[in-house]
């Protein structure tokens, strides 16, 4: 069964903004070299790396399914932070933006009886599960230092032992 077009539309919108959120993790990131927190820095572009393999995930997907991947205009994202916490904010609304249009694909594959979509989607429904969290986590953390330059430091230095470690059970395999 070919792939709906409502769906294929859908994906290709989902493909932008997993292409917008690596773009605005790595404008993150730029802010976070400026201020100087090297760790943070690091942690949002690994992050950057990660949402450009959420959105390959669903190029691929279509592809597979012989849609039409149809790549639109990524946006300049905003650069709006003052302070550490702002970016955690920010970094938890955008998660959570990405939670919703995922569980609106995902209802729509189940309106369009779409179940090999319905199954993909799984994976990332699980994975913003992580996304989120972890957002509320270096929020939770940044807050328990109380913005102070020793517990910023100490947390910029605990980030900066992420490493970009590629997706293990996504629906498709990855080139990078």
């Amino acid at each position: 069964m070919a792939i709906s077009t409502k769906v294929e539309a859908a994906i290709n919108a989902q493909i932008v903004l997993e292409h917008y959120s690596s773009y605005l993790y790595l404008a993150m990131s730029a802010w976070a070299d400026s201020q100087s927190l090297k760790g943070f820095a690091n942690w949002y572009r690994v992050q950057s790396r990660e949402e450009l393999n959420h959105a390959w995930i669903l190029y691929q997907y279509l592809l597979e399914r012989r849609g039409t991947v149809r790549l639109g205009t990524i946006p300049a994202p905003e650069v709006t932070w003052k302070t550490v916490e702002d970016l955690a904010i920010g970094t938890i609304a955008a998660e959570e933006e990405v939670t919703s249009k995922i569980n609106a694909l995902a209802t729509l594959a189940m309106q369009e009886n779409d179940y090999a979509t319905c199954q993909m989607l799984q994976w990332f429904i699980a994975e913003q599960v992580e996304e989120e969290n972890n957002a509320h986590e270096q929020l939770d953390q940044i807050r328990l230092s109380q913005n102070t330059p020793a517990g910023l430091l100490f947390l910029d230095k605990e980030l900066m032992a992420r490493t970009y470690i590629a997706p293990t059970g996504t629906p498709v395999t990855l080139p990078f």
